[in-house]
């Protein structure tokens, strides 16, 4: 069954200049007459359409609902990757068994010196006095050289994050080739490497990060992994080599032309073993931070869709910042809905998440230009402050002349032109709050239309103009159909002058990803010129001339020849043209057979001009 869904539109009283009649082929294409292009005027975000006419037919839903129900937890992750055993016997076995004896036995010293580490396993903790997240340095082997002591060293950290018993979760880093002079005190920076890939879930379940980590304890080669630095003062700083996965109940990942990808994907871990893992939205960074719980940074993340909207709007990440941090949140601009529903407890700081600073928004399939349907793409614009948080996307967006006339159009095959001029996106929680939108629509049967209004000292003027002009709307569950309300206007059709009455409607249905549009026009049409002119001047007063004669006759002998004086007296009267012309009563127009349809097409009243 196909899937049609319809689009709200608000047909206005600003008729415009129609393009001329699209003539068919054999392969219907777009033979639509094209103008020039109207370049696009820069991506405004300092204000949002409001359109009341949708509003009270599509009325903003107010509530924010969360869905609380986590995709990530460490006993899936273990399903999922499948830790290898080496780096399970490292990290338990050797680092974890370490500072367990550690502890036990209280060993642990306040400086390095060679005489404090003659008996192993011995430690040094550091506690970072910004963070208050807690270092630990555990030597638990020795080898001797000539001029130096080289240790088999361990560093765990323990992060505020929880693992799957409740307790501070245990990072594990090390190294075989840490330097100790016989002199006392470390040569050098000492750099440790994170003992295989970590997997931790955050932001409520809803996010998993993954730090990269290595296998080699001792080539001292990090090879840009997640690793620690330390030296005799201590921790000096933290590398951090990672990635950022997003639930796919939150967004889901697309190509740059906004298809859907594979479910799942590979994925080579830190012994260099190819596993299928699922295919989530990835978001990639590299950092090198002074401390765990405080770590901003650049962000890369891979195009996608909302997951409970796929069809709709798809987003292009230009530049983005992943906020760690416990303790700042710089330049992030919240949407309102953050404080009315208290997202940011208990302060703004607190918030962690990506803060995209510049993007790119894909317009819904149906929204065709004739480039992007040659190239197979979508229709985007350029915006700027969307969130990605545990809440899922947030944002609010407005761009104008997005599609010109000249190429905008409906469908690939029996196109009609339409433009897009204005939109406006609210986005809250993972939940489309709605779309509004506004352009011109043209119908096909018409080459071009006027509109008659009243001008300065309240004669009336005509003016030329493209298009009819529209107002949208799309909902979060559909796009939805609001018929228009057109005021009388006129404009030439079928080498006639033609006038549509205000209960004519434009609509559009969406199928297959393109416009289907309908026209459904109720009114009257002149087909002889002096017709035409009565419809132009219909409801105009003129001055009539009144005349009355007076004969003078002279008969000649024969009685056949005539001379006759006509003296005429003018009394001026005004008079108003009235004619109705041919009605037409549901004249649809369509792209879908039968094209053309009416329902009534004839004539029902007299013609009265000046009384005659």
């Amino acid at each position: 069954m196909m899937n049609i869904k319809y689009l709200a539109i608000f047909v206005y009283c600003i008729p415009m200049m129609m393009l001329a009649n699209t003539p068919s082929t054999e392969k219907e294409k777009d033979t639509l007459a094209s103008h020039a292009e109207a370049s696009a005027p820069e991506v405004s975000t300092d204000q949002f359409f409001q359109f009341p006419e949708l509003d009270t037919k599509f009325p903003v839903q107010k509530k924010i609902t969360i869905s609380s129900a986590p995709e990530f937890s460490f006993e899936l992750l273990e399903k999922e990757y499948n830790p290898p055993a080496t780096i399970v016997t490292d990290r338990k076995k050797e680092a974890k068994a370490g500072f367990e004896e550690i502890n036990k036995y209280d060993k642990w010293i306040t400086t390095f010196s060679s005489e404090n580490i003659q008996t192993l396993p011995v430690g040094i903790k550091y506690r970072d006095s910004t963070s208050q997240v807690e270092y630990q340095v555990g030597f638990t082997g020795a080898h001797f050289n000539k001029d130096y002591t080289e240790l088999t060293a361990y560093v765990k950290v323990l992060i505020p994050q929880s693992d799957k018993n409740g307790m501070p979760l245990e990072l594990f880093f090390g190294a075989n080739n840490v330097k100790l002079s016989h002199q006392g005190g470390l040569i050098g920076d000492t750099n440790l490497v994170l003992l295989g890939d970590m997997l931790i879930p955050f932001n409520g379940g809803n996010w998993l990060l993954m730090l990269k980590g290595g296998m080699d304890m001792n080539s001292g080669n990090i090879q840009n992994k997640t690793f620690v630095t330390f030296n005799c003062d201590g921790i000096k700083e933290m590398g951090i080599e990672g990635e950022v996965q997003f639930s796919r109940k939150l967004i889901v990942p697309v190509d740059p032309m906004g298809k859907p990808l594979k479910a799942t994907r590979s994925y080579r871990g830190a012994d260099n073993k190819t596993i299928q893992i699922p295919n989530r939205v990835t978001g990639s960074f590299k950092a090198v931070a002074s401390g765990w719980n405080d770590m901003i940074v650049e962000i890369g993340i891979s195009p996608f869709v909302l997951a409970n909207q796929p069809d709709m709007f798809m987003f292009s990440v230009n530049k983005a910042v992943f906020d760690f941090s416990d303790l700042r949140t710089e330049n992030v601009h919240f949407p309102q809905h953050y404080y009315d529903n208290g997202l940011l407890l208990p302060n703004a700081n607190t918030w962690r998440g990506v803060y995209v600073e510049s993007l790119e928004i894909g317009l819904p399939e149906a929204f065709k230009t004739k480039e992007t349907i040659a190239k197979d793409s979508r229709v985007s614009f350029k915006a700027a402050n969307l969130l990605i948080d545990s809440y899922g996307v947030s944002g609010e967006f407005m761009a104008e002349g997005i599609i010109p006339i000249s190429t905008g159009r409906t469908s690939a095959q029996k196109a009609w032109a339409f433009s897009l001029d204005d939109i406006g996106i609210t986005l809250a929680s993972n939940r489309l709050i709605g779309a509004k939108f506004g352009g011109q629509i043209v119908l096909p049967v018409s080459k071009g239309i006027k509109i008659k209004k009243e001008g300065k000292n309240g004669k009336k003027e005509t003016t030329d103009k493209l298009g009819l002009g529209y107002k949208g709307i799309i909902s979060e569950d559909e796009y939805s159909l609001v018929v228009s309300t057109l005021n009388t206007i006129q404009f030439d059709v079928f080498k006639a002058k033609a006038e549509l009455l205000p209960n004519s409607s434009v609509e559009l249905a969406v199928r297959d990803g393109s416009f289907r549009p309908r026209a459904v026009l109720n009114g009257r049409m002149a087909i002889s010129a002096s017709q035409k002119k009565s419809l132009e001047n219909e409801g105009d007063e003129y001055t009539d001339t009144n005349t009355t004669n007076t004969y003078n006759v002279n008969y000649a002998e024969g009685g056949d020849t005539i001379n006759a004086t006509t003296n005429a007296v003018e009394s001026p009267k005004k008079k108003t043209v009235e004619f109705r012309g041919i009605r037409f009563q549901n004249l649809v127009l369509q792209t879908e057979s039968p094209i053309i349809q009416v329902d009534y097409f004839g004539y029902e009243d007299e013609v009265k001009l000046a009384n005659f």
